[in-house]
């Protein structure tokens, strides 16, 4: 339906049968695809907007010296956080240990590299 993709809501959604364990199962397809994409595994090239936060360092640091890291608890005591921007299905609302899992497999570097944590709410 038109109407469903221009405007989404939830409730829209919802009444459509597409629930969040759907955008939950849906979202963990996409970090398996991910996964492989980053691995060089599909025909797809590298979307920039996706690449290891390691890589991005990588690329960013040939032209700038990057002193120091900022992870997301240093960002929100120094208030670098801006708004959160809302969708219909928050990700309070779609996380699971296998989303956890997904992400981890396909950021193994990141989370090796920089210690991250699983998620927590901010």
């Amino acid at each position: 339906d038109e109407k469903l993709c221009k405007n989404p809501d939830r409730t829209q959604l919802e009444n459509a049968c597409y629930s969040a364990q759907q955008h939950g199962d849906a979202f963990v397809k996409f970090l398996e695809y991910l996964k492989a994409n980053l691995e060089g595994l599909t025909r797809a090239r590298i979307d920039r907007s996706w690449v290891t936060q390691s890589t991005a360092l990588q690329d960013v640091s040939k032209w700038v010296a990057v002193d120091k890291l900022l992870k997301p608890k240093n960002a929100k005591e120094l208030g670098l956080l801006g708004a959160q921007q809302t969708y219909v299905f928050q990700i309070e609302d779609i996380y699971s240990e296998t989303i956890e899992a997904a992400t981890r497999a396909a950021y193994h570097v990141d989370y090796q590299k920089f210690g991250f944590s699983n998620w927590e709410p901010v």
